[in-house]
């Protein structure tokens, strides 16, 4: 492996660059895994800081998981950054299924175009009309998070966002604002979208058709991206219930899916 060329730091996870990408190639780097989190409200975010204290074992504990999903993922046939796990004692990838105890993962890293211009300065909402150029930009990233949620359990971001007057009810298959959280299970997958990339922070309830014209996307490309995240969703629900019904000891179901399809920065 040669000499990393960049690492961008976060909370829970490095991202270490040793091969940069280029409009016609993707690079090579890896995700390094620590034992540090933090909590949606507190300290999240660009500049944001971990909890004080940290979860013994937890960068293992995430990179294996990841690592499980992702290749459950690609014998669905879903194309993944995911090159496999780094074996801690020689730095060289293992085979794909070849488990180890390990926080570091080999990835795929493609290009990131950062907003440079605002589409809307007073409301603080960023262009991405890079991405909308013809030629579109080469292996670079989606500069749009795709959230795909099988409930809301309480706490959850969508109840602040509806009582902010932010996000629509009906988005959320409700027929108004609920007075007060209740948790709910919809059975099935809902698309939710956020900003990537953006200095400020990631924005929320712009409405699909911005997401999709920001990403650069047609209709069918949108379509086909929503697709294959409910098929992963579902993939990922199945996978817990049945850790569940072997006796593992996991969170309630709505709320370890909720860590998993809104991403609470652990």
């Amino acid at each position: 492996m040669t000499q990393q060329q960049e690492v961008i730091r976060g909370i829970g996870r490095d991202t270490m660059v040793y091969r940069a990408p280029t409009d016609r190639h993707f690079g090579g780097g890896e995700y390094l895994f620590s034992d540090g989190y933090s909590i949606l409200g507190w300290g999240y975010g660009p500049g944001g800081r971990p909890m004080p204290d940290g979860i013994p074992e937890k960068g293992v504990a995430q990179c294996l998981t990841g690592a499980y999903f992702f290749e459950k993922a690609a014998g669905m046939g879903i194309p993944t950054v995911y090159e496999g796990l780094v074996d801690p004692s020689s730095d060289s990838i293992l085979p794909k299924g070849r488990p180890v105890c390990t926080n570091k993962m080999d990835i795929k890293v493609a290009r990131v175009l950062k907003p440079e211009h605002m589409e809307d300065a007073a409301a603080g909402i960023p262009s991405y009309r890079e991405y909308s150029q013809d030629p579109r930009p080469g292996f670079a990233a989606v500069p749009v998070g795709f959230i795909f949620r099988l409930g809301l359990p309480v706490g959850s971001s969508p109840f602040r966002r509806m009582l902010e007057g932010g996000a629509s009810p009906e988005l959320f298959r409700l027929g108004s604002v609920p007075g007060r959280e209740r948790p709910m299970w919809y059975g099935f997958p809902m698309p939710d979208y956020r900003t990537r990339f953006d200095p400020r922070g990631q924005l929320y309830d712009l409405g699909r058709e911005w997401y999709r014209r920001s990403a650069g996307m047609d209709d069918a490309e949108m379509d086909r991206m929503e697709s294959l995240g409910k098929a992963v969703a579902r993939m990922m629900d199945e996978a817990t219930l049945a850790e569940v019904h072997r006796g593992a000891p996991v969170l309630r179901r709505e709320v370890f899916t909720e860590q998993f399809t809104q991403g609470a920065g652990i």
